[in-house]
């Protein structure tokens, strides 16, 4: 993976409705509410998938993980990346 490569994961769009829903919050007012705007988190949900960026500041945000917010992502692409990250912190 080049070091300037953008890392994407997979979103489960109805896991994500669900957990805003429950925490009270709609897309609109996340956007509002949080470092990402409105478009970025429509564009994530149609796409189906986030950037890590974008997943990090949603979880800060929420307080939680993404498997929480996003829904399980068990591809070997998110796993690579999962690699990818570790070396490039250790």
């Amino acid at each position: 993976m080049a070091s300037n490569a953008v890392i994407r994961r997979h979103v489960d769009p109805d896991i994500f409705k669900e957990f805003i829903k429950s925490k009270g919050v709609s897309i609109r007012q996340l956007g509002t509410l949080c470092q990402t705007n409105e478009k970025s988190i429509r564009r994530m949900l149609q796409d189906r998938e986030v950037t890590l960026n974008v997943a990090l500041d949603l979880c800060k945000y929420f307080n939680c993980n993404f498997n929480q917010i996003f829904g399980p992502d068990n591809s070997s692409e998110w796993k690579r990346s999962m690699v990818d990250i570790l070396k490039r912190v250790r």
